[in-house]
């Protein structure tokens, strides 16, 4: 798991830090030429092409597909000339060429994997970050709509809080059933009317005056019995 872990690292640093062209050459044929240089030193008695390997994985990790197969062909190159006979007029004898074009093959299937690995890597980070991104919007409209949800229950508390005194003041106030009836049912369609004044405007604003002639209406006409002036507000 710690390993997996390292490796999401260096696989999210390689992709955040992009190299020049050049340095990727650089730094490829260096990190060969240097295992090179220390296996004919050190370790002359192992197999030629062992210490090769994880460079070429790395490359591909690191770099992507093209630069692992320059490492694997370049290795396959320098194991070959550390294992050279210079008395052989072929370089290598027939078992070393196997063996080299052996390794050369199998290594190019190892640097597409590591390549692979890289890009789907790549894709799942995308993804990843897709999807943070999707669940923070998805967040952000919940909140929205459990404030709308609150807003609209406190609105409505206060419409019925309205109807219920508009129901009992006019109660009071009638003298018979009938006309209580009829000054309810204008009275609440002047609320009605004065609702839909404010969600036209998606409860934003609204023109008072325009309020009070719809709120005011039915209690006597606006301008005989209700004087209402004044500028646009």
């Amino acid at each position: 798991y710690r390993s997996s872990l390292s490796l999401d690292r260096f696989l999210e640093w390689s992709l955040e830090h992009e190299i020049p062209k050049a340095y990727r050459f650089v730094f490829v044929t260096v990190i060969v030429v240097a295992v090179g240089v220390f296996r004919t030193l050190f370790v002359t008695s192992l197999l030629p092409w062992l210490f090769f390997i994880p460079v070429i994985v790395l490359s591909g990790l690191m770099f992507g597909r093209s630069w692992g197969l320059y490492a694997s062909t370049l290795s396959t190159v320098a194991a070959g000339v550390t294992i050279s006979d210079p008395q052989n007029p072929l370089w290598l004898s027939g078992p070393q060429w196997a063996g080299s074009i052996l390794f050369l093959v199998v290594t190019l299937g190892l640097a597409w994997l590591a390549a692979e690995l890289r890009s789907a890597f790549a894709r799942y980070r995308s993804l990843a970050k897709r999807h943070e991104s999707t669940n923070g919007e998805l967040k952000q409209a919940e909140s929205q709509q459990l404030l709308l949800n609150e807003e609209l229950s406190h609105r409505l508390k206060n419409v019925l809080a309205v109807v219920q005194s508009v129901v009992s003041q006019t109660l009071r106030q009638a003298s018979d059933l009938p006309s209580a009836s009829t000054a309810i049912s204008a009275r609440l369609v002047a609320l009605g009317d004065a609702t839909t004044v404010l969600t036209a405007n998606s409860w934003s604003s609204a023109d008072m005056m325009t309020m009070i002639e719809k709120v005011l209406g039915p209690h006597g006409a606006i301008g005989v019995r209700i004087i209402a002036k004044g500028p646009p507000l």
